[in-house]
């Protein structure tokens, strides 16, 4: 289904309606809510009800979904707020948009209205979202993802530098200015994580906290996947207290705390409990550099895709930052 057209819009949201468990309180309509890097994001209106629509960009398992439903259902029942997910008809939570079997995937969620969270802010409350979700102790189901505990190596980046210089890529000096910096980085992930893996939400960071009648809501579940607890403290401790090289000591110390006073028991020993951020963030900038470079990708997304790999390698951390962080986290206020 091409998306674009006022006709094709209220063809979508048909479909949609048809095809998922939704009031139909009256006139339908769906507007664009927003665009990342996995998908874009819509808003279906029934009338008064009204629904987050994600059309996803890339192939989805139901398994993965599956993994994600229940580790979602686990923490809703412990009191952590989030959208409920929206079953299909058929009673599974994800759907082909036609044309089958090409279409792309689509779920649907409950539409949660709130405020915005900035990285700094609320930062007892961050702590405490987190820790709950490491108290429940969900066990793992499969293997971990190598996204996120493992750097590419100096071979792959030798190779990108060669391919952006051989296309003329005007941004190859800035990824080989970088480049001292990402290695460097990627020497702290070779140390693997001791604690015990968990099912994990993986992606709890500024732009997937919403403040909803004065409580944290959790979006943007996919990510969930097995991983270690304190490499996610740590990933979280970053992309809240460490942004544009500046550390906020005293938010993370009371990060910290919010998050051991609500029964998180994992620590931070060392700059390999930021091995997530920085395998996060290493293969961020691979992939986009690898689609900016893609000759058989649209123009508008190896745009985005530059767009992304200049931001990203401009926001690389230091070792000196991680230790800042890192002794700030020890220090809980």
């Amino acid at each position: 289904m091409v998306i674009g057209s006022k006709d094709r819009l209220a063809e979508f949201a048909d479909h949609l309606c048809a095809r998922f468990a939704v009031e139909q309180r009256g006139p339908r309509r769906i507007v664009p809510a927003g665009k990342g890097s996995v998908g874009v994001v819509w808003r279906l209106e029934t009338g008064a009800a009204r629904y987050a629509v994600k059309e996803f960009l890339w192939g989805l398992q139901e398994s993965e979904v599956d993994r994600e439903v229940a580790f979602r259902d686990l923490t809703a029942d412990a009191g952590i707020r989030s959208p409920a997910n929206i079953p299909s008809v058929d009673g599974g939570y994800l759907v082909r948009l036609p044309p089958e079997p090409d279409g792309r995937l689509v779920r649907v969620y409950e539409w949660l209205d709130g405020t915005p969270v900035r990285a700094g802010q609320v930062p007892e409350l961050v702590g405490e979202v987190l820790g709950r979700m490491h108290a429940l102790e969900a066990p793992p189901v499969n293997a971990p993802d190598p996204w996120y505990s493992t750097s590419p190596d100096e071979a792959t980046w030798s190779a990108l530098v060669a391919t952006a210089s051989r296309a003329g890529a005007d941004w190859t000096g800035e990824l080989v200015a970088a480049l001292p910096r990402i290695l460097d980085l990627a020497a702290v992930t070779a140390e693997l994580p001791t604690d015990t893996p968990r099912l994990l939400h993986l992606d709890l960071q500024p732009s997937n906290l919403l403040m909803v009648g004065g409580q944290l809501a959790v979006l943007d579940w996919d990510g969930t996947d097995t991983g270690s607890p304190e490499r996610e403290l740590g990933f979280v401790l970053a992309h809240w207290h460490l942004v544009d090289g500046a550390v906020d000591a005293p938010g993370a110390a009371r990060m910290v705390r919010g998050y051991q006073d609500s029964g998180g028991e994992a620590r931070l020993h060392g700059l390999s409990s930021f091995g997530m951020r920085i395998a996060t963030h290493l293969n961020y900038v691979l992939c986009q550099a690898e689609l900016a470079l893609d000759t058989d990708a649209d123009p508008a997304t190896r745009h985005t895709a530059l767009q992304r790999t200049r931001r990203s390698l401009a926001r690389l951390p230091s070792r000196p930052e991680l230790a800042a962080l890192l002794h700030a986290g020890q220090r809980r206020a």
